[in-house]
């Protein structure tokens, strides 16, 4: 392990209250009448050997869930963003991605401020995880549900947070660190959560970016997100916020397609995409252009448009999902006959039996024919 630390780390500080930690998959036990984890670990969330964690007596260790097993004490642990998080990363860098856990469930921005226990073990932490090597790269912050209960709390978070951003900047003596937080999906009173997700998208400081959790699952405390809401990654709907996300969505999807087929050693992996019809109308345009207009081999596009959308005006009713299904089996099938005509014609072989749709030829040849075609097209 000494060998693994010594090399060269990417590193990143995770703070705030108990959605930073993760209650994903933390369920009441009604035997033992306590909450414990139910020890799922999603694929993005496994464990690699390149992401490291450092623990609580300040040494570097392999990472997996629970992160803040350690760290966050008082209350069971579960899923939370940082191994997702990791896995991400890692794919984009070379060498150790090492994570800094530090954040402490059902805790107030107050108890954030420079002096205060919780400040000084996440400093102290931050600045043990660069003494063998390795650079700090960013402050992953998600908290303010707790002050959501009152006025005076839910008013004077912006001036809090600006000033735990300047603070940490300075003890850490990195004054451009970047900042990532997370505006609240979540709170004790409804109108203060507001006030408190206003402050948050509205701090405008150098190298600080807010992503937005509205939208995401919620657990039945209606408090805490789900094991799927702190994995989910970038989706369509989730990247019509802002005009930069939907900006280099095509970017980020053309990467994607080439990834997974390098990963699955299938490099003419058939690709269909699904044209998006709800998320921000502020942007959601521009990722629907973004769509049709990847050009890469085996990659088509179907449009959602006319199906309807629940009352969320966001995801499809069940009878739109089962219209949705058949768009996909006939965008593949239709792909697929002219793929097999293509080939056909490469052997010299002329097949007008295939029409323009080629949807029930296609069926018919590969349930009664396909083996002696491929003889056929083998003889040639």
């Amino acid at each position: 392990m000494e060998e693994v630390a010594q090399s060269t780390k990417t590193i990143f500080v995770f703070a705030g209250q108990s959605n930073m930690s993760g209650r994903g998959g933390v369920i009441k036990d009604s035997h033992k009448n306590q909450k414990l984890w139910d020890r799922v670990v999603p694929l993005e969330c496994q464990p690699h050997p390149n992401i490291l964690r450092l623990s609580a007596n300040l040494k570097w260790e392999p990472a997996s869930e629970q992160i803040h097993a350690d760290i966050d004490t008082k209350k069971e642990c579960g899923v939370g963003p940082c191994m997702s998080f990791a896995n991400a990363v890692r794919e984009r860098i070379t060498g150790i991605v090492g994570l800094v856990p530090c954040a402490v469930g059902g805790t107030a921005i107050k108890e954030w401020a420079r002096g205060e226990e919780l400040y000084e073990n996440m400093v102290k932490r931050a600045k043990e995880s660069v003494k063998d090597g390795g650079e700090i790269k960013g402050l992953l912050w998600f908290q303010g549900e707790s002050d959501t209960s009152t006025q005076i709390e839910a008013d004077a978070y912006q001036g809090n947070m600006e000033k735990l951003i300047e603070n940490v900047r300075e003890d850490l003596g990195l004054p451009s660190l970047p900042i990532i937080q997370v505006a609240i999906a979540s709170g004790l009173d409804d109108n203060y959560m507001e006030k408190v997700r206003e402050a948050q998208l509205n701090i405008n400081l150098p190298n600080v970016v807010c992503v937005d959790a509205k939208g995401l699952d919620l657990k039945e405390d209606h408090l805490h997100l789900t094991t799927e809401s702190q994995t989910l990654w970038y989706q369509g709907e989730r990247g019509t916020s802002h005009i930069h996300d939907a900006e280099v969505y095509q970017r980020n999807m053309e990467k994607l397609i080439e990834d997974v087929r390098e990963v699955l050693g299938l490099p003419s992996l058939p690709i269909t995409i699904v044209a998006i019809i709800s998320g921000d109308c502020k942007c959601v345009e521009k990722v629907r252009e973004a769509r049709p207009g990847i050009n890469l081999p085996n990659v088509v596009s179907v449009d959602a448009k006319g199906l309807h959308l629940k009352e969320d005006h966001l995801q499809l009713t069940a009878e739109s999902q089962v219209k949705l299904g058949y768009i996909l089996a006939d965008a593949y099938l239709k792909d697929s006959a002219s793929s097999l005509l293509a080939l056909l014609k490469i052997k010299g072989i002329d097949c007008p039996v295939f029409d323009s749709s080629g949807f029930c030829t296609v069926l018919l040849i590969s349930l009664l024919f396909l083996p002696l075609l491929f003889l056929l097209i083998a003889g040639f």
